[in-house]
């Protein structure tokens, strides 16, 4: 004969685990983060000199749950054609040593609408260069894939915007307005 105390003690573990089981699920926080991210920008002002880098250490975390997206990188990983370029830029521009690391924040409202397939939209976020804070609309592109998503995205930054100075003497070669693409692979972790 089965005492009552053990059947009421079964069905509250199992009222209990059950209550576990979908406050985890309710609680848990899908996050999608690259496995690879390149960003490269092209400062040239003429194409007599190329003044282009890249940078394959991105760091993208896109949570569709709540819409975050952040990017994040060191600064002193973009890599140049030359050294001399890389020296420069890291020294006099980017004054790498005060600044090392750049940074995009987001909040992409209505994010499970773009979710379920490829999609393009505009998403306004905060960007955090040189020590300064802007907040600017990007294109986006999410591009769907099995088991992943693609996001890729190309704009255009102001150095003014930053505070980043271009010396008289590289007037000429360095653009006011600087090409970014970013491409980045995000699986599930």
């Amino acid at each position: 004969m089965v005492n009552w105390r053990s059947k009421y003690t079964c069905l509250f573990v199992f009222i209990l685990l059950e209550t576990l089981i979908g406050c985890s699920v309710l609680f848990a926080q899908e996050t999608y983060k690259t496995t690879l991210g390149s960003i490269k920008f092209d400062a040239a002002k003429t194409a007599l000199e190329p003044i282009h880098a890249i940078n394959k250490k991105l760091k993208v975390i896109l949570r569709p749950n709540d819409g975050a997206l952040v990017a994040l990188l060191e600064i002193r990983d973009f890599s140049f054609p030359n050294t001399l370029m890389q020296e420069h830029f890291n020294e006099n521009y980017m004054e790498s040593d005060q600044y090392p690391t750049a940074s995009f924040k987001a909040k992409i409202d209505n994010l499970e609408v773009f979710f379920n397939k490829s999609s393009a939209f505009d998403v306004l976020g905060e960007f955090r260069i040189h020590g300064v804070k802007k907040e600017l609309l990007i294109p986006v592109k999410l591009i769907k894939k099995a088991t992943s998503f693609n996001l890729k995205s190309s704009f255009k930054l102001f150095l003014q915007d930053f505070n980043i100075k271009i010396p008289s003497l590289m007037f000429y070669k360095i653009a006011e307005e600087v090409e970014v693409v970013i491409d980045a692979e995000l699986v599930m972790e």
